[in-house]
């Protein structure tokens, strides 16, 4: 608690830093912005995390273009807030269109890319609907392991999040 009070007086600060010296259309706010969600989030306050991407994303879009990569993984962070919240089906389009981002802008193979497929599996699954989660699964996996490799330990945690998934399933094979 001490520590996220300290990094968010001083995300408090440099937001007001940037905002006098930059205004407030500016991806340096937006990327502040950003950050102050993400300490939300860590400190359990989705409702609080979801209104800073809410506003670091639509400065993103305004001074960047809603094709940029800052915008796919803010996108992400929203999505994720608004799941925490408990609206499971209000983060879906938002995960997918991350997704469609970050592959236009990356390539398909990016851990960025995996990451942002777990977190459309995990609402599947948080839905229970672990059909929809499985394909989701099985491509954050296949990135991981080509991309990380197969001792990386997030390439264990796609393994298990599979597993989850087909044990869910009933599949036990």
């Amino acid at each position: 608690e001490g520590e996220t009070a300290g990094a968010q007086a001083l995300y408090e600060e440099a937001l007001g830093v940037f905002l006098g010296a930059l205004g407030a259309e500016h991806p340096l706010v937006a990327s502040c912005l950003d950050s102050l969600g993400e300490l939300r989030m860590q400190q359990g306050d989705a409702h609080g995390a979801r209104q800073y991407f809410q506003r670091a994303l639509e400065v993103f879009e305004r001074t960047l273009g809603e094709d940029a990569l800052e915008c796919a993984l803010c996108l992400r962070n929203l999505a994720e807030a608004t799941r925490a919240e408990g609206n499971l089906a209000g983060s879906i389009p938002a995960l997918r269109k991350s997704i469609g981002l970050l592959e236009e802008l990356l390539g398909d193979e990016h851990p960025d890319i995996a990451a942002a497929h777990t977190s459309l599996a995990e609402t599947y699954c948080m839905q229970g609907d672990f059909g929809a989660a499985q394909p989701h699964c099985e491509q954050a996996l296949v990135i991981f392991e080509r991309v990380l490799g197969r001792e990386h330990p997030d390439l264990a945690i796609g393994l298990s999040n599979l597993a989850g998934v087909l044990f869910a399933k009933g599949d036990y094979s």
